[in-house]
Formats: structure tokens, sequence, C-alpha cells
């Protein structure tokens, strides 16, 4: 595959990554503390219905060919960015020993930004109608084959959160997987699978089940999407906030952590990510977008139902070997559901699977914590 025409950016990636519509660039990071440069070549995914993906590969002054190509997946209103804090990120990191590239799929915050001033006529369908089924159909093997086309190496899969829950629902339905001596291929072939904080299984926190039960997914809104920044939201979503604020489960004072985590459950420990909560102009609003309400209610009705829509057996996750991680302090996702994913690929012997469950970790605190680089 041919590399579009390289245009050069700003120095600030988010700045950067918002013309993701146009054709490949490269464009270069700084750290100016520490003088690294990251350079970040654009690729355009092409999912089969109207929207375009963002796929970014990472690399610095060191060749990247010839090493193993990791995939990272954000997730659900976040973006790439989550695996570039602190200081380079777990990018940094990878970048040592793997060619590390990153999704920016359809709930991306840089993504769904685009279309927050145009009225919902003008949304694209791809936009006002999300599921995690689309994503696991058509971003991620679209993704995946891009990847070993341009490198000719299966990658390795790393999903966050709703990253993790479509990759998860992708292998599941043979969209991505091992390639097999005998049955079905896999449409895209990949070389392991690492789900963190969350796989088939939905089981939420506290906030995360009591939002599903409200059941406000099934009441018309005059919105396609809520944002964490906003002063308010429409009737039925304020309502609902203004009683969990009277709760013992607000967590923080700050306006947009508490609206944060009343809308998908507390997705980090505001005190192990302090340099970020802290920053009022490149903090969490910098992190995370708008959130849109079919998404939000696709995933309540799998929190509901305990389950994404559908019947599937460990047999699709064949010839894998896979990686279950999370937090024990985990507010979003349960960590019932890592064990659960972890006892249900145990009954099929050819996967392989592991399990480990961080101390003193919650969700994005995974990957955003001061302590997340060390062994």
């Amino acid at each position: 595959m041919q590399p579009s025409p390289v245009v050069s950016a700003g120095p600030v990636v988010r700045e950067a990554l918002r013309g993701y519509q146009s054709s490949a660039r490269e464009i270069t990071w700084r750290r100016a503390e520490r003088g690294q440069e990251l350079a970040i070549r654009q690729h355009r995914v092409l999912t089969g219905d109207p929207l375009v993906a963002l796929l970014c590969r990472y690399g610095t002054s060191a060749p990247s060919a010839g090493r193993e190509p990791v995939l990272l997946l954000h997730g659900a209103s976040a973006w790439s960015g989550t695996f570039l804090l602190p200081n380079g990120g777990v990018v940094r990191h990878l970048l040592r020993d793997f060619d590390v590239w990153t999704l920016d799929w359809r709930c991306s915050k840089i993504i769904t930004d685009a279309w927050l001033s145009e009225s919902m006529a003008h949304v694209p369908e791809a936009i006002l109608r999300q599921t995690l089924e689309d994503v696991a159909r058509l971003e991620l093997p679209a993704a995946a084959a891009q990847i070993t086309e341009v490198t000719g190496r299966l990658p390795h899969v790393v999903g966050h959160c709703m990253g993790a829950a479509a990759a998860a629902l992708a292998a599941a339905e043979g969209a991505i997987g091992a390639p097999r001596r005998f049955g079905g291929e896999p449409r895209a072939g990949i070389a392991s699978l690492v789900l963190a904080t969350i796989g088939l299984f939905f089981r939420g926190g506290v906030d995360t089940w009591l939002r599903a039960q409200e059941r406000l997914d099934a009441v018309p809104q005059p919105t396609w999407y809520l944002s964490p920044s906003a002063e308010r939201w429409p009737e039925d979503y304020e309502e609902v906030y203004e009683l969990w604020s009277k709760t013992p489960y607000p967590h923080c004072e700050r306006s947009f952590c508490r609206r944060i985590s009343s809308l998908l459950g507390a997705p980090y420990r505001p005190d192990d990510i302090a340099y970020l909560h802290d920053d009022d102009e490149r903090g969490l609003p910098s992190q995370f977008g708008a959130m849109p309400l079919s998404f939000l209610g696709h995933c309540a009705r799998s929190v509901r139902r305990g389950f994404p829509p559908g019947s599937y057996t460990p047999e699709s996750f064949a010839g894998l070997r896979v990686q279950l991680l999370t937090g024990n302090e985990n507010q979003l996702w349960h960590r019932d559901s890592i064990d659960r994913m972890y006892d249900w690929l145990r009954r099929d012997p050819r996967v392989r699977v592991t399990k480990r469950v961080f101390e003193r970790y919650g969700h994005q605190d995974l990957w955003w914590s001061p302590r997340s680089a060390e062994p």
C-alpha cells in the first residue's frame, strides 16, 4: 500500500488529528520538557458505511520495520490520546519493542466532536445510530487487515473499555481471530488479544448499573449526544443527574467529574491522576468528548442483559492467546466482567487465556496513573 501525500501539522496531537477526514499525514509530536518526538502517520480506514475511521502509526527515530504490530483501541467518548498519557504513555513504552498503531473508531472524541455544531438532520446515520456491532464488524477487521497489508504481519490487538468489548465481540463473531487450519477463517487475522476492564460480560459498578436501570434509552430526546462538559442536559437526563448528585456516589466536586460519573460510572480515580484531573486547561475535558445516545443506549441494554445481543461460544477464540486485565477498584466495570470472561474462555482448552487484576487501580488509571510504568 502506497502512503498518501505527507503534509505538515502542528505540535499538539489532538489539534492535528481534527483533520482526520483528509488524506494521510505525518506529524511530529514533541514533549518540550523531554525533547522527545513521535512521528505519527495517519491512514484512513474505510468501514463500508460513510464513516471514515482514523488509523495512526507511531514511530521514533528507530525504524519499526520488522517489529510486531500492536493495535490499541480506546474506550467510548475517549480517543487514541488515552494511550499517550502520561508523558507518551503506553505508546512510548511499547515503541521500544513493537510497531504501534491506534484506531479512532466511530465513538472517538475527535470523530463525534466534528459533528457537534451540525443539526441532527446533517449528522450521518453512522454517527447517529451507533452500536457495538458496527465497530466489531466494520472498523476492527478493516483496521487489522490494513495493518497486515502494510506490515506483512498480524497485529496484536489491545482494547480498553468499549474498545475491548468491541474486540471481544469481533472475535466472538469471527470478524477477527487466529488463522486456522480448518473451518471458517476470520475476516482478519490477529496475533493475540488483550482485553482491559471488560470482554463480553457487562457487569457494571453501582453507577453504571443504576443508570442502565433508568431506561432512558427508550425515551426520545431532542439531541443525539450528551457531553460531560455541558452545563445542563435534556430534561430527562438532567432530572436523573440531579437525583444522582444527592446520593453518596458523586466521587468529586468538579462538575465535569460528577457528570461523566453519573453518565458512565466513575471512569478514573481522581487522586491517582492529579496531573490530569487538576489541569483546567488541558485536563479531563481534552480526553472525553460527546457520547452518542445511540451508543450509550446500546451499552445500557447490554448492562441490563448482561452481554451484547447474540449467542456466542469460546470456540471462536480458539488458537488465540487472550490476556484479561482490570483494576480491583474499577468503579465503571466490576471486576466480575473480567472474571466471567476468564471462566467462559477456559471452557475451550484451545484458548490460551490469562488474567491479571491490579491492586489499587480503577479504570482509566490502568493507563494514566504515574504508577502504570512500574514493573
